[in-house]
């Protein structure tokens, strides 16, 4: 049986055209995994490489390479090119992370260092150590979900993981900071699928919920008509955020806080600073919490962490022009 795991990649790789975008997914059939490089443009594809597990991808266009993690370690190819795969790291950084809880690894844009972070729930073995990072940090959150300590760790060239900082946290429940308790570390290289990492996401926002002039009373007033939202609802932690895209486009969408501010529907086309409005409403995203991101002249909508149910616009005509249905799609 076979399985489409898709990546919404948007590069400028030299060899090609300033405006290609590239399209990649992953074919799963049986052990093996195919990666497959779409040009929506051209509607072309080929096979980038064959494997028998990989997960965890890294796009580092600054050095044309891509960096993933498979069975026994984490290797580098080329990018776009491949046919140049070399181990670069055997002692997975995830090894610890299983063993302790969850968390994700990344490479540090500064110091181009691996960088581990995962989250240990505290008991008694723990507690007193737990205790002594509250008063440390004086910290004064809400009790509300499951006590972590978030530890950071960062690989040395002996091969060792060095301890850069440990904090404590909570998680699991509405209002908690899991790890947002070390994002002042949290300096990525690169672009990674996984959507906590992905800086595609962070768009330039513009928060409806104040009085900007960017859109004017005329713009707002039409979103909160169009989205069937009374303006004495928002409030600091439910609002509308407004992103430009290109060409006077750009999309309206409802933000929830939970532990951090989550993109839901409804959400919509704008034109003319939101005076001309146009609802996206072919969505069926089953968890509700969105990932957007957008390259030249196309729109990625789907679902927030895993990735499911992607959704490819074009940003010229605001139409749909490809969707997978419910398949995973890690966008970076």
């Amino acid at each position: 049986m076979k399985k489409i795991i898709l990546i919404l990649v948007f590069i400028f790789p030299q060899a090609l055209n300033a405006e290609t975008l590239i399209l990649s997914y992953f074919i799963k059939d049986n052990n093996q995994t195919k990666w497959i490089l779409w040009n929506p443009q051209g509607d072309k594809s080929r096979t980038y490489g064959i494997y028998d597990n990989i997960s965890n991808i890294i796009f580092d266009n600054e050095k044309s390479r891509v960096i993933y993690e498979k069975a026994d370690g984490i290797y580098q190819d080329s990018w776009p090119n491949g046919n140049n795969e070399k181990l670069i790291l055997r002692d997975l950084p995830i090894d610890e992370i299983k063993k302790r809880g969850w968390g994700f690894w990344w490479i540090d844009k500064n110091t181009n260092k691996f960088m581990r972070a995962y989250l240990e729930e505290v008991n008694e073995s723990n507690q007193k150590e737990y205790d002594r990072l509250v008063e440390k940090y004086k910290f004064g959150f809400t009790r509300l979900g499951v006590l972590y300590i978030c530890y950071l760790d960062e690989l040395q060239k002996d091969g060792k993981w060095k301890s850069v900082t440990k904090r404590p946290t909570n998680a699991e429940a509405g209002d908690t900071l899991g790890f947002l308790v070390i994002d002042e570390f949290i300096n990525v290289k690169g672009k990674s699928y996984t959507s906590y990492l992905d800086e595609s996401t962070k768009l330039k926002a513009v928060h409806l919920k104040d009085k900007f002039k960017y859109l004017g009373e005329r713009g707002k007033n039409n979103i909160y008509s169009v989205f069937n939202i009374k303006k004495e609802d928002i409030n600091d932690f439910t609002y509308i955020e407004y992103l430009p895209l290109k060409n006077e486009i750009g999309i309206a969408v409802k933000i929830e806080w939970g532990d951090s501010p989550h993109y839901v529907e409804p959400i919509a086309f704008c034109q003319e600073n939101c005076k001309r409005v146009k609802i996206i409403d072919d969505l069926s995203i089953d968890l509700g919490q969105l990932g957007i991101s957008f390259r030249g002249d196309y729109l990625l909508i789907s679902e927030e962490y895993s990735g499911n149910d992607p959704y490819v616009y074009s940003i010229k005509n605001t139409k749909l022009i490809k969707t997978y249905g419910n398949v995973n799609w890690f966008f970076n």
